[in-house]
């Protein structure tokens, strides 16, 4: 978290407004939880992710919207990652999800 603290504070950010892994088994409780001081929003897997990983055309949307909030990003890089796996027939392997982390204990 020191790495992702130190981008925050140059960035002038009390805390961004999502943080995603597109790594396997980064969605466990001590990764969110330490994610919890640096974001609102936190995607990640909880298993191993497909080879395809994530579509990363959603993230055109930045340039499109950019106010949109983690939330809504967050979302449609679950559904870009859905629909992917979709179409490579991994959509049994994925377990990608959105965590709120203002609801982390």
């Amino acid at each position: 978290t020191s790495a992702i603290g130190e981008a925050r504070a140059e960035a002038g950010l009390d805390a961004f407004d999502l943080i995603g892994f597109d790594a396997c088994l980064m969605a466990d409780y001590a990764a969110t939880y330490l994610a919890r001081d640096q974001s609102r929003y936190f995607v990640a897997s909880e298993e191993f992710e497909p080879g395809h990983g994530w579509d990363y055309r959603v993230f055109s949307r930045l340039v499109d919207e950019p106010g949109v909030d983690g939330s809504e990003l967050g979302r449609a890089i679950l559904a870009g990652f859905a629909a992917q796996a979709r179409e490579e027939r991994t959509e049994m392997a994925i377990t990608l999800a959105l965590f709120d982390l203002e609801r982390v204990g």
